[in-house]
């Protein structure tokens, strides 16, 4: 396991995220991470209460493995080493 950091521009300012990616991962890749991770990462993007600017880095999905459907969290990893990433709010109602 490494350390993959990047910073995410979005709609509450600069952050820079980091998260435990398996050896050999590479930008562009998709990586399961366990919920409490996809909160963080979440929650570090917008932690506002109430706030509905929708922003997010992880993404719920679903695996199809011998024991049928589950749901996983994901995200799509950017450039590593301080790349900066463009945030998407889309201001839900």
């Amino acid at each position: 396991m490494k350390t993959w950091t990047w910073k995410h521009s979005g709609f509450h300012g600069l952050t820079t995220l980091r998260v435990r990616v398996p050896d050999g991962s590479k930008a562009g890749d998709v990586v399961e991470v366990s919920a409490a991770v996809a909160r963080r990462l979440n929650w570090e993007v917008c932690g506002t209460d109430g706030c509905r600017c929708g922003e997010a880095v992880a993404g719920q999905d679903q695996d199809m493995d011998a024991g049928g459907v589950r749901d996983i969290w994901i995200i799509i990893l950017p450039e590593n080493g301080g790349a900066t990433v463009r945030g998407n709010y889309p201001q839900t109602a």
